[in-house]
């Protein structure tokens, strides 16, 4: 059986913004005034190094301690002592089960880190309208609704490689605010992906998107958003599912 690979197809439309300046790049493309473009870029690709390795302006992110509630037996949030205006959340390796129940008390968080743990829905996540990185590697989520991350418009770097994804739901990418760059549904068992979640018009561009390492055999087009021609272009290229 041939398997599709969609790794690197869409790498190339970071061109489509190399004519825009590097101080108007994070302006233009994403409404974004706290991001930097890092000094190891110059050359000829000068814009996309700057969108795709951009870094964000320097900030005193406070750490949250997620806890157990001991009469619930749920992960909360332990309120901080001292209050400040962004926060992350770096919480690996404690075998937790959901995401935190007061998750939504705290929308200015930057970044979470709850990888490697045996969480299994994700599907309040978009109350935390700051949130810049997520990652989730290595749990076992298996379903994606398509409202999921919607109008989280700072979301740049989404990770769910190493997880058991079984469907995406069509038009995930129609509700995110076209700021997504980097989204990692690699190592998962999807058989099949719909055309709307790599590709679409709000979305003008990505650094990588990957669905290698599954066993995806078909596209789909089921909202019938993306013209068939185009989707036809898109299942010519037939891969090794270890690409």
């Amino acid at each position: 059986m041939n398997f599709i690979c969609l790794h690197l197809i869409l790498l190339n439309l970071v061109n489509i913004v190399e004519v825009l300046d590097t101080d108007d790049i994070f302006k233009v493309m994403f409404n974004r005034t706290d991001l930097l473009c890092p000094t190891v870029c110059n050359g000829y690709d000068l814009v996309s190094c700057c969108m795709c390795r951009a870094q964000k302006t320097s900030e005193n992110l406070l750490t949250l301690n997620v806890v157990r509630n001991i009469e619930t037996d749920y992960p909360e949030i332990e309120v901080p002592k001292v209050l400040n205006i962004h926060y992350q959340i770096i919480h690996r390796f404690r075998k937790t089960k959901t995401l935190p129940v007061n998750l939504c008390n705290f929308t200015g968080i930057v970044e979470i880190d709850l990888s490697y743990n045996e969480i299994e829905r994700i599907d309040n996540m978009s109350c935390v309208k700051s949130l810049d990185i997520l990652n989730m590697r290595r749990n076992i989520i298996e379903y994606l609704r398509n409202d999921t991350f919607i109008g989280m418009k700072f979301l740049r770097n989404i990770d769910l490689s190493y997880n058991n994804l079984r469907h995406i739901e069509p038009g995930f990418l129609i509700n995110m605010a076209g700021s997504l760059l980097n989204f990692d549904v690699s190592n998962n068992v999807l058989t099949t992906v719909d055309v709307t979640n790599f590709l679409m018009e709000k979305q003008l561009a990505f650094c990588d998107i990957d669905y290698s390492f599954n066993e995806i055999s078909s596209i789909s087009n089921e909202l019938k958003l993306i013209p068939n021609i185009l989707l036809f272009i898109y299942e010519i290229y037939n891969f090794s599912k270890y690409c």
